[in-house]
């Protein structure tokens, strides 16, 4: 009767169950073998084929029961990974907005605008294209206000960049990243954080930089500044990389107002 010895006790206790025997709490597995072995109506060949049909059933419901684990496991790793995806994702596209005005190039979009002419048709024409390339708002200013393209001169030296001494302010804007056509631009009256002063229109801009006079300014305002780096290209075709202070401020241009960075 050694096939009996080689089963587990929960075999052997449905093998009892099976043949119909009574089975008592504290049963150990002797105790098994022997009701088994004992009973009136013990065949040997049938008790041994149920015996191995028992087993057969209770190792494939093990081995279903370990792939149905081993998929959920797959199945929840897929989940993880998709939501580490989803994270990471966002945590690009936060990124990638933050820099999205800076990169997009609407220069080849809207014309010049032409010295004497209506400014108020032109910035309807510059803020439709911005909706169509999906520029946020507060993005607008920095793509108006650049240096001027006057060729062979750099912001310090140029002519049409300084301001007379009437201005209240000196906002000093530089032209970054962006290399514009040599065309004159707009001379426009802008407040900013009800700062007024005088600005140069350029549709190739990236950024606006604020000078040390308007700095000051906003410093005593109580404007919050934070380090940030940028890539500044100068009309002489000089491209440095420079590290600035960076702060958000309110512009009002030509009854347009904005929220932008400087």
């Amino acid at each position: 009767m050694a096939y009996l010895a080689k089963a587990r006790k929960d075999d052997l206790k449905t093998l009892a169950t099976e043949l119909g025997l009574e089975i008592g709490e504290m049963m150990r597995v002797i105790d098994f073998k022997n009701l088994i072995l004992t009973s009136k109506d013990y065949d040997e060949q049938f008790t041994k084929t149920l015996l191995e049909t028992i087993i057969e059933t209770r190792v494939q419901a093990e081995r279903d029961e370990k792939e149905e684990n081993d998929y959920k496991r797959k199945q929840e790793g897929l989940v993880l990974e998709l939501e580490r995806m989803k994270l990471s994702m966002t945590a690009t596209s936060t990124n990638t907005s933050a820099t999205a005005a800076e990169k997009i190039n609407i220069q080849h979009l809207i014309p010049r605008f032409v010295e004497n002419s209506d400014i108020s048709t032109y910035l309807k024409i510059f803020e439709r294209q911005c909706e169509q390339v999906n520029i946020d708002e507060v993005d607008y200013v920095t793509h108006l206000l650049p240096i001027c393209g006057k060729p062979g001169y750099t912001k310090s030296k140029c002519p049409d960049c300084n301001p007379s001494k009437g201005d209240p302010a000196h906002f000093g804007i530089l032209k970054v990243s962006s290399l514009s056509p040599a065309n004159r631009n707009a001379v426009l009256r802008i407040s900013i954080n009800g700062v007024s002063g005088t600005a140069f229109a350029d549709s190739g801009a990236s950024h606006s930089i604020a000078g040390a006079t308007l700095y000051t300014i906003l410093l005593q305002q109580g404007a919050a500044f934070e380090k940030t780096s940028i890539s500044l290209s100068f009309a002489d075709g000089l491209v440095t990389q420079k590290e600035v202070l960076r702060t958000f401020q309110t512009v009002l241009l030509e009854g347009r107002k904005f929220k932008t960075p400087l």
